[in-house]
């Protein structure tokens, strides 16, 4: 077989595939150079005269007495390479033979590289910190997922591709290696070891992330039945890292702030994001490592299931924290997303490199861990855990498709009931969106029709909704409970073939009774309901058992109405009402859901109506009793309670209450003072800095700026929020500027500070601005390849709501279909931003005028 290779193609030719690689990398720390030799065993599948593997063209591979040599393990006549060339379209590097390999015949391929150690958070790259003694020190570390691996060494990078490996890391003395596995000693069973800065190492910030993992790892030993198998598992903080965590099999590395905690400044906030981070990555050790995708249109099936089971491991470790009731609170954001026209099924074909980093999104991971919950409360727990416990055992070591999921479920099944599990399954993985069930009563015979019709954020987009086999018809567990329900919900199917089920209800629900859907909301699919059921459910709402309704389905009523009012499928006077009743509500998931919808309107007032100030009474209005309840008391609070202070105090000072602005301004003007910010509460921080440098001036921004400078990870995190908070247009403009420069803003953070200004209503033009003026040298250059730059294209065009705003992320980098502009992995996401923007502009036209006549009318307690 000669070389007849397209590089145009994504995937190798697997005419050799690998066995075994013996790495070498000496890392020079000082020049910032590796010197790399790799010799990977391969075995011949098909007779060729080339071997096809991957090397990034920044790879330089060394010739004259150190060029490529193959070797035959079997004592017979190896082909010679004559030739080797990169080409950088896929990152290929062909190697050219004066014969062909032998079907079947194993051979040594060896390679001499020379790499240059780089900042830019992707493949093998350097990171730095700065010690105790002020010294700047530097260390070398990987981050590989999707395709980093060829940045650092040539290799057959495809998950299906696995291999073992004996890996020889030279190195300064003064510096340590760390490797997947054990380097020459012996180490206990499930023992971790924290590695970070010494000094955060030392003050204990560790200890937290351990005593969960050592919770978790067991946890999942037993729940999947099979125990975690390497003998060593280290977990890493590392000050430069695009991503919360990496789950490299044994060497977990994480951003720092995902798995150091410090006790002596508990945050409900920062504990949260920790237990979640470190449970996702320890998951990760059984979907992703032990069984992998076999190509990256399955990706969900290391990312979705993954991001449902660490919501177990974390409910395990830490139950006091609810972790399902915040996912409901997380998967809104795949909602919004799989509401647009130009959203994507899960399961993603792939046909480009760089579509693979598309993958990395809420679809992904959020949608697909709803999904996972939805089929466990549809099958079961004894099914549900029996069958992945079949499927990793199955398939240990190797790499999977998702129908070999679907038939261990349908094994274990095997007539205890007649759900299928594939067929379910695929009209939810194999077509975007998702349905709004609609309950339709009689309340003369006490019947009701439930159907489902594909939910689209603007209904006008619905001529550019790609064709579907499914006809956006879905399997849909449908949930619902009536007033005086029974402790256990109902349930009825929905098929893509049934128009609509028409069901008695029985369980008594008078004609003043109201019914509830998607009780708890398991299921991925917003509810609506006729007018009358509607009125039932805010009159229960108002009234002193409003809390009959279990607090995430409140917040979610609030969330699909105001939704369903932004598509035109109900009057939003109607999703309007609903939402007075939150004045009585105390539950931080209610709040946190109804924040997110209510906070869409808030956006889109902000953009020139005059309605704005009006809404932001109202919104004071609704809060002010749940802020005066929880006050700004420094005191330790439960979790719940904590999160509920959290949402209240920045709901109340986002919308400029006056006793909420005066406090965060009088706090933060103490620390000015005093230098010594020891008496603003932790979990408060985010929220006082950024109220007082909103409605501060140069000073403090100045101040804000000049203690980013000196302090820790986490301080500086909140300041990076807080300092995009100001309204003056040239300290803006100034700070998009810095956070180019990696001595002042570590790059990962860069992303943080232009999201965070485009987010403020002052802010949204001038970092639209500053992306498109730097989008080719800095943002396309620094966040393409380390998978960060779809996430700031969300962000940054998210308050675009005018036919301006619309001609601006059309134009301004020419996303006509016609143009060539290498988009990279943020291309569906530009196409979403452009969506996204037409139907806020759709909202306006449709609700504009229908709000503030209903703001006239209502009465606000002005405080």
């Amino acid at each position: 077989m000669r070389c007849s290779c397209s590089f145009q193609s994504t995937r190798l030719p697997n005419n050799v595939v690998p066995l075994h690689y013996d790495l070498r990398l000496e890392v020079d720390l000082q020049e910032f150079v590796v010197l790399g030799r790799v010799t990977v065993t391969v075995r011949c599948q098909i007779p060729s005269s080339y071997i096809l593997l991957h090397a990034s063209d920044k790879l330089e591979i060394l010739g004259g007495d150190s060029q490529p040599m193959l070797q035959g393990q079997d004592g017979n006549a190896t082909p010679t390479i004559t030739s080797w060339s990169l080409h950088s379209e896929n990152d290929f590097l062909l190697l050219k033979l004066d014969g062909e390999l032998t079907k079947d015949g194993v051979y040594n391929v060896k390679i001499h590289f020379r790499n240059v150690l780089g900042d830019h958070q992707f493949g093998l790259y350097r990171s730095s910190y700065i010690n105790k003694n002020k010294q700047k020190r530097y260390l070398a570390t990987t981050h590989f997922e999707p395709t980093g691996a060829r940045k650092a060494f040539p290799c057959f990078d495809e998950p299906a591709l696995k291999a073992t490996f004996k890996v020889t890391l030279v190195h300064q003395a003064e510096y340590r290696a760390m490797s997947n596995m054990p380097v020459e000693r012996s180490v206990k069973r499930y023992e971790s070891i924290k590695n970070a800065r010494p000094s955060a190492i030392a003050e204990g910030k560790g200890a937290y992330s351990l005593g969960i993992s050592e919770k978790i790892l067991t946890y999942f030993g037993d729940y999947l039945g099979v125990f975690y198998p390497l003998p060593k598992l280290d977990l890493v903080a590392i000050p430069d890292f695009p991503m919360g965590g990496m789950e490299n099999w044994g060497l977990i590395m994480f951003e720092e702030t995902a798995l150091l905690y410090d006790a002596e400044a508990p945050s409900a906030k920062a504990k949260e994001r920790v237990s979640h981070v470190v449970s996702h990555e320890l998951v990760h050790m059984w979907f992703g490592d032990l069984v992998t995708m076999r190509w990256w249109d399955g990706i969900w099936l290391n990312e979705g299931i993954t991001s449902y089971f660490e919501r177990l491991g974390a409910d395990f470790a830490e139950p006091d924290l609810k972790v399902l009731d915040l996912l409901t609170c997380e998967v809104r954001a795949a909602m919004e997303k799989d509401s647009l026209a130009s959203s994507r099924p899960v399961y993603q074909p792939v046909h480009r490199t760089s579509e693979i980093g598309e993958l990395f999104d809420d679809i992904t991971y959020l949608k697909g861990a709803s999904l996972m919950r939805m089929l466990h409360h549809s099958v079961g727990e004894k099914i549900f855990r029996t069958a992945f416990q079949n499927y990793l055992q199955k398939n240990a070591y190797s790499s999977t498709i998702q129908e070999q999921l679907w038939e261990e479920f349908t094994q274990v099944i095997n007539g205890q009931s007649d759900l299928n599990v594939k067929s379910m399954m695929d009209t939810w993985t194999l077509q975007m969106g998702y349905p709004v069930i609609t309950f339709t009563r009689d309340y003369s015979s006490g019947k009701m029709d439930v159907t489902q019709q594909h939910f689209l954020k603007d209904a006008s987009a619905s001529s550019k909704v790609p064709d579907s086999k499914f006809g956006y018809k879905w399997y849909v567990p449908v949930s619902f409970t009536t007033k005086n329900g029974e402790e256990n919900p109902n349930s009825v199917w929905l098929t893509p073939t049934t128009g609509k089920q028409n069901i008695h209800v029985h369980i008594g629900a008078g004609t003043e009774d109201w019914i509830l859907g998607n009780v708890e909301q398991v299921g991925f699919y917003r509810v609506n309901y006729d007018t009358n059921n509607w009125r039932l459910l805010i009159n229960h709402l108002r009234s002193d058992r409003f809390q009959d309704i279990p607090g995430v389905n409140r917040g979610t009523l609030v969330d699909d109405a105001l939704n369903l009012a932004g598509a035109s499928m109900l009057d939003i006077t109607i999703a309007l009402d609903l939402s007075q009743y939150l004045v009585r509500e105390r539950s931080h998931v209610a709040w946190e859901l109804a924040k997110s919808a209510l906070g869409y309107i808030s956006d889109i007032l902000s953009s020139g109506t005059d309605v704005y100030k009006k809404w932001q009474d109202y919104m004071v209005h609704l809060i002010t009793l749940f802020y005066n309840d929880v006050s700004w008391t420094d005191e330790e609070l439960t979790f719940q309670e904590e999160m509920g202070q959290v949402v209240a105090v920045d709901i109340a000072c986002e919308n400029g209450q006056h006793d909420c602005v005066a406090r965060a301004k009088a706090l933060f003007a103490r620390w000015m003072d005093t230098n010594d910010n020891s008496h603003i509460p932790e979990r408060l921080k985010k929220t006082v800095y950024c109220t007082a440098i909103e409605h501060g001036g140069k000073a403090q921004w100045e101040f804000g700026w000049q203690r980013y400078q000196q302090g820790d990870t986490t301080e500086q995190l909140y300041l990076l929020s807080a300092l995009a908070c100001t309204k003056d247009m040239d300290i803006l403009k100034m700070y998009l500027e810095k956070s180019k420069d990696n001595g002042q803003i570590r790059q990962q953070y860069a992303a943080d500070v232009i999201q965070g200004i485009a987010e403020k209503k002052a802010g949204k033009s001038v970092a639209w601005k500053f992306f498109v003026d730097n989008w080719e040298d800095f943002y396309f250059k620094s966040f393409n390849e380390n998978g960060a730059l779809p996430s700031i294209v969300e962000k940054i065009p998210k308050l675009f709501c005018t036919d301006k705003d619309l001609e601006n992320v059309s134009t301004d980098l020419r996303l006509s279909p016609c143009s060539d502009r290498d988009l990279g992995t943020a291309a569906r996401t530009f196409q979403q931003a452009v969506d996204s923007t037409q139907a806020n502009i759709r909202w306006r036209q449709n609700n504009l005028d229908k709000v503030q006549k209903w703001l006239d009318k209502i009465i606000i307690t002005k405080f």
